[in-house]
């Protein structure tokens, strides 16, 4: 084990970086800025849609998957395999259900949201660093 990894264990935090924090902000800014505008456009506002990043045995992107919401109130549920919980919720994960296979998580992101009345948003935790493919809509009422 490495000295950074069992830093990580034994601190349970996540440690972050001047670069870190300062893509934060920008995406802090970002996010809070370009809802108003896409609500003026006519865009449905972000409560009508369930987010969910379908993941399995990739805790370590879950700070980086985290990142992209700060500055809105959505908390992305992680959609992970069988046993990978504990995993997750180490990396900072609060919403975790256990899907499965892929088709299985799929399915388990379309029927919560569903539940909850909102429109599906998949999210793939291989969203980096290629974001143009890595987001799927369902409808799912």
């Amino acid at each position: 084990m490495s000295a950074f990894a069992a830093l990580m264990g034994a601190s349970n935090k996540i440690i972050k970086t001047k670069k870190d924090l300062e893509r934060e902000q920008a995406i802090e800014k970002g996010n809070q800025e370009i809802e108003p505008i896409l609500q003026k456009l006519g865009a449905r506002p972000a409560s009508d849609f369930t987010c969910s990043i379908i993941s399995k045995g990739r805790a370590k992107n879950v700070p980086q998957n985290l990142g992209l919401f700060i500055g809105t109130d959505i908390v992305p549920n992680f959609i992970i395999g069988k046993g990978d919980t504990t995993d997750y919720k180490k990396m900072g994960a609060t919403k975790c259900i256990e899907g499965g296979g892929l088709c299985a998580s799929r399915n388990a992101a379309i029927e919560l949201a569903g539940k909850e009345g909102n429109i599906c948003l998949e999210m793939s935790v291989s969203f980096f660093p290629d974001p143009s493919s890595s987001f799927f809509f369902n409808e799912s009422f």
